[in-house]
């Protein structure tokens, strides 16, 4: 089981599949929310992370970033 947090307040996620359809239900639910989204297993653990970053700086170094044009991406998965 893992558990995705926007760290919103709301619209967290579970999902009893692996790792991959967590990241992939997780791209499918991110908004636009300067706040970092995580995946945290059955027992409160961080195992992924896509950093938000507030600016365009370093974009062209990221290889799978979410875009949300002049107002900043979410960086890569970066997998513990």
């Amino acid at each position: 089981m893992y558990r995705i947090n926007y760290h919103t307040g709301a619209g967290d996620e579970t999902t009893d599949g692996d790792l991959e359809e967590a990241m992939r239900i997780a791209d499918e639910g991110i908004r636009y929310t300067q706040q970092s989204v995580t995946i945290e297993d059955e027992r409160g653990h961080e195992v992924a992370r896509r950093n938000w970053c507030g600016t365009t700086d370093g974009i062209e170094e990221e290889d799978d970033f979410i875009s949300y044009g002049d107002f900043g991406y979410y960086g890569g998965w970066i997998v513990s």
